[in-house]
């Protein structure tokens, strides 16, 4: 540990007996640590905890009104001893208390009486280690930060939906993206290229796939559109495309997924499959606007609290309905 360091650290020292305080401040003040502060109990060891950030804490197990074993519970309760390190202490014959308290979550320890080299190594050696924890969890929390804005900017990429009329016929999309992770690899658009003309994107760019697309002709009527595919558009300017054709009447819908929908298992293994999504679309009603919100809750349920399989995105067109 550098010297700054050293210097900047803040320890807190607890103990009953105040030749062992003194001991341990002089000492400490040796290794170049001037902000040090003390106190008798493990009451007033919380009390000071709660009132000001430490790097370390030099606690003794043996104290009235409340020990070491009931300081080190309460910050083990609040999860306070996985961010501040404890170097416990004891009599040399006290070894059990001592297990007990590492157990407990106590970084280290130090018998009475304290040797100097051992006290220096101990203590440089936890800051040290505090350091290098700080370190990591605060990078881990800006690639957090980075991931959290990187969802909200994908997510804002997705259309609104839209309910208005092309072509003289009244028509709405609906429109679901719900990323597994942070950031997902699913994409969705849809967007008019003519009165008359609207083109309905949905990609999963991690290479899964659109999982599936249903048809309803007709209240209760439900089947798969087999129409043919094929690379996706835009990929290699010399590949060969073959159109394919589906018709829908006014009240038909049309439902694309990806598979994150349809390949989603519950905690046995057990896919949602084709025909769950099937009869949600045969269950669809007129009108209905949080119908790929109901469905995705549903697999989501599904799931029982497992972490998320893929990416979902869909897209449900109702054609010919006011």
């Amino acid at each position: 540990m550098s010297d700054r360091s050293a210097r900047t650290a803040k320890i807190l020292v607890v103990d009953d007996v105040a030749e062992n305080r003194d001991l341990l401040l002089r000492r400490l003040g040796r290794l170049g640590f001037t902000a040090i502060d003390q106190g008798q109990n493990g009451h007033e060891a919380l009390a000071a905890i709660a009132a000001k950030a430490y790097g370390m804490v030099l606690l003794d197990i043996m104290m009235p009104e409340l020990d070491g074993f009931g300081v080190l519970e309460v910050l083990k309760r609040d999860g306070r001893i996985n961010e501040l390190p404890v170097i416990v202490i004891s009599a040399l014959s006290e070894i059990e208390p001592v297990v007990r308290c590492i157990e407990m979550g106590a970084e280290d320890y130090l018998f009475e009486p304290f040797n100097p080299t051992l006290l220096r190594a101990r203590v440089l050696a936890t800051l040290e280690k505090k350091a290098l924890r700080d370190a990591t969890r605060d990078e881990l929390a800006r690639k957090q930060r980075e991931l959290e804005e990187a969802r909200t900017l994908q997510l804002a990429l997705a259309p609104p939906p839209f309910a208005g009329e092309r072509g003289g016929r009244a028509l709405r999309i609906d429109v679901l993206l719900e990323p597994a992770k942070e950031v997902g690899g699913d994409l969705v658009d849809h967007f008019a290229l003519a009165d008359d003309t609207v083109v309905l994107s949905l990609g999963d760019v991690s290479d899964k796939g659109a999982g599936a697309a249903y048809h309803r002709n007709g209240i209760g009527t439900v089947g798969r559109l087999e129409v043919l595919g094929g690379p996706p558009l835009g990929l290699d300017e010399t590949l060969n495309y073959r159109a394919g054709e589906a018709r829908l009447a006014p009240g038909d819908r049309l439902l694309i997924v990806t598979d994150g929908f349809t390949e989603a298992h519950d905690p046995h293994g057990a896919l949602y499959g084709d025909g769950r999504v099937g009869e949600f679309m045969a269950a669809v009603a007129p009108g209905d606007t949080q119908a790929l919100d109901r469905v995705a809750a549903d697999v989501r349920a599904f799931a029982a609290g497992q972490p998320a399989f893929d990416d979902m995105a869909a897209l449900l067109v109702t054609y010919g309905e006011r």
